[in-house]
């Protein structure tokens, strides 16, 4: 008996744990989805990735990206926007129609549809980790008035998700050395250093007197990667 009333009191305490574990959760998905506007993360798809379109996202994401991606901003309005089309051009080139990959570009659009966040996944090959196309999550940026609700944290687990479904078991990622909150925060997301590309190159640019352009220069970068293999809650419940 006082076997079966021990474990009548495990199973009545497992129960309950259980309910408890899944109520967290469900709070959790309602306190995300009534902080301030709710941000719908979305894959850009069909005319969300043609440029003619008043629908197409590669303008405001470009535009996005040059403000708060790298380290070093753009000084001035004339060096963001060369900033600002040298990024446009490469958006289309890896997202558009002609590109033949499964790339994808993820974007967060608040309830006006303005964009306030954005994050890719690329297929490259990358010879410093191994043979054939690897996925890689690129240019994750999020507004500044947007920070500090979850979006940065949704877009990855988007993208990771996207990955899963590739059937790929690993993803990777590149951020500036000098990039610290960045990387402080892939390391909470799951991701560990597998090692720095010395030789890698990023785009700066420059506004003077004579015009704004932008320019490659070196900059190490460090290589992340997360093992997906693990079971991980759905990006609309971060």
């Amino acid at each position: 008996f006082f076997f079966r009333h021990h474990r009548e009191h495990a199973t009545m305490a497992e129960a309950t744990s259980w309910r408890a574990a899944v109520g967290l959760l469900v709070l959790c998905a309602l306190v995300n989805a009534s902080a301030g506007a709710r941000v719908r993360i979305q894959v850009a798809q069909g005319r969300m990735l043609q440029p003619a379109r008043g629908e197409s996202v590669i303008g405001p994401v470009s535009r996005l990206c040059a403000r708060h991606l790298f380290v070093n901003a753009p000084p001035n309005e004339a060096a963001e926007q060369a900033m600002s089309k040298t990024l446009y051009d490469n958006l289309l080139a890896k997202y558009g129609r002609a590109n033949a990959k499964k790339n994808a570009l993820v974007v967060a659009c608040d309830d006006d549809g303005g964009i306030v966040g954005t994050c890719g996944v690329t297929l490259e090959k990358q010879p410093l980790i191994g043979v054939g196309d690897m996925p890689v999550l690129a240019n994750l940026v999020v507004d500044p008035a947007a920070r500090g609700r979850g979006v940065g944290r949704s877009l990855v687990a988007k993208v990771e998700e996207l990955v899963r479904g590739w059937n790929q078991k690993r993803l990777y990622l590149k951020v500036e050395e000098a990039n610290t909150p960045a990387i402080r925060l892939y390391k909470r997301l799951g991701y560990s250093v597998k090692l720095i590309e010395e030789d890698s190159e990023i785009p700066v640019a420059s506004g003077g007197p004579f015009g704004a352009g932008v320019r490659w220069i070196a900059a190490p970068l460090v290589v992340m990667e997360k093992d997906l293999s693990s079971i991980s809650l759905p990006y609309f419940l971060l």
